[in-house]
């Protein structure tokens, strides 16, 4: 396309430069007045010249795509070595202990306890087996290891000794308590259990024990004593580490806002996906027709007592939370007033063991729930 680029007076005549659209890398160009043309230029490189330009760059780029992939390939080969002498390291520590954890057949769960080993029940939890068949008012009891009962006798827990205090009193009917704690779990992992596995025993009511380090990442936080980390082989070990690091760089940006105390950052920048969680469970709760009691456990605070308790606003965000999803909430901090928390939690010296209650610990438990159930409509309670 010829285009007019400049006109240029030069009194008795007109000088223009005239603009010749070519291909890229050719160039025509024409200066002239109006009488005569001055001269003319033209660079139109041979064809041969461009075909070898576009062949070097087609050759520098698969010089850096194979450069790119070859450092890909070492860093996933480092990596996996890496992650196999973790393996080995853990394997290690547990070498003199009994084996009473598996890969979850579910992914997501990530690791479950082996069946009929180690105290657990068929269906890999820590109590006895249960038909489906329902044959009195049932409660499922969800939750984590405090729920499960760690470190105290089965029949000390709070869970067995919820039952009994049903089944001693004359006036209320037989109840039937299903413990499917397992311990190291995070909600997301609960609600599976809960979906999977808790309603195929058509519960009359379930009790959701919650911890306040239940939004804890499966993976990345270690919550459930390494048995994440163990369990879960990554396909690609190289995104895998990328989205650890991504994982905590946002946490780490959330330090200034949320502050560094584990139980509320995790809280705080996790808020989201805590009310989600929480909102799910309400809406299984009333598709199914199944009234949802959301347990608060408080965790023990080293050198402090009830009254000065420095998780208060995490307990009533968590409770507008459960409200406003339709469920009836329990803070157990009301079981615990009162009593100095050196006598209700575990020894573990010299650890401070903040989540799980001693034997009198898990007795106030049952006791306090025992009075709440009966500020409940339920058809056992008439």
């Amino acid at each position: 396309m010829l285009e007019l680029v400049d006109k240029l007076d030069l009194g008795s005549s007109v000088l223009w430069t005239w603009g010749f659209d070519f291909p890229p890398g050719h160039q025509l160009n024409c200066r002239g007045s109006a009488d005569k043309l001055l001269t003319t230029t033209a660079v139109i490189p041979p064809s041969s010249s461009f075909g070898s330009q576009v062949k070097g760059a087609i050759t520098n780029i698969a010089i850096s795509l194979g450069t790119i992939l070859t450092l890909l390939v070492l860093f996933e080969v480092y990596l996996w070595i890496r992650y196999e002498r973790e393996y080995e390291r853990l394997e290690a520590r547990y070498e003199d202990h009994e084996r009473c954890t598996r890969r979850a057949r579910d992914p997501a769960l990530i690791y479950e306890f082996i069946p009929n080993k180690c105290g657990f029940n068929s269906s890999g939890f820590a109590d006895i087996d249960h038909a489906l068949e329902k044959t009195s008012f049932r409660i499922l009891l969800i939750g984590d290891s405090v729920a499960q009962g760690n470190g105290v006798a089965r029949d000390k827990r709070f869970g067995n000794v919820l039952a009994k205090h049903f089944n001693a009193t004359p006036e209320l009917s037989e109840v039937e308590i299903i413990n499917l704690a397992r311990g190291g779990y995070s909600t997301s992992q609960k609600l599976i259990v809960l979906q999977q596995m808790g309603f195929a025993y058509d519960p009359d009511l379930i009790l959701w024990s919650y911890v306040l380090n239940d939004p804890a990442h499966p993976l990345f936080h270690d919550a459930n004593g390494e048995l994440g980390r163990y369990f879960y082989r990554p396909r690609w070990r190289g995104l895998h580490y990328l989205e650890k690091k991504l994982f905590e760089a946002r946490e780490n940006s959330k330090h200034d806002h949320c502050g560094t105390e584990f139980h509320r950052i995790l809280h705080c920048a996790y808020r989201d996906q805590v009310a989600t969680h929480i909102r799910q469970l309400g809406a299984l709760s009333r598709e199914r027709a199944i009234p949802v009691m959301f347990i608060i456990h408080p965790i023990f605070e080293e050198n402090r007592n009830w009254e000065n308790y420095g998780q208060s606003a995490i307990h009533e965000d968590l409770r507008q939370m459960a409200e406003s999803a339709g469920m009836r909430v329990v803070d157990l901090i009301e079981a615990f007033r009162g009593v100095a928390t050196e006598k209700l939690t575990q020894q573990h010296k010299p650890w401070f063991d903040p989540w799980h209650p001693n034997e009198l610990g898990h007795r106030l438990i049952a006791d306090h729930l025992f009075k709440e159930l009966q500020n409940l409509e339920l058809d056992v309670l008439r």
